[in-house]
């Protein structure tokens, strides 16, 4: 079963929400970031996985992608 996992990212903020068996897990912790608010769901293993690899990326207006020489994993945001 797929797990997804819905990110949201504001002014000094990281929350993670998904939904589990026992019920909804939510996790909030700070963050350095100043920019306009992010939203997005993901496959926790695809992020999972891509993060293993690299923690660089590029926002744009809609999208994000994360990068490295042999990989490059685009990530729609939600309004």
């Amino acid at each position: 079963i797929r797990q997804i996992v819905d990110i949201n990212i504001s002014k000094d903020k990281l929350t993670i929400k998904t939904q589990k068996d026992e019920g909804w897990y939510e996790k909030t912790t700070e963050l350095e970031y100043e920019g306009e608010p992010l939203r997005f769901r993901v496959d926790i293993d695809a992020l999972e996985n891509v993060l293993k690899r690299t923690c660089n990326f590029e926002l744009y207006e809609k999208f994000l992608v994360f990068y490295d020489d042999n990989l490059e994993y685009v990530i729609q945001l939600m309004n």
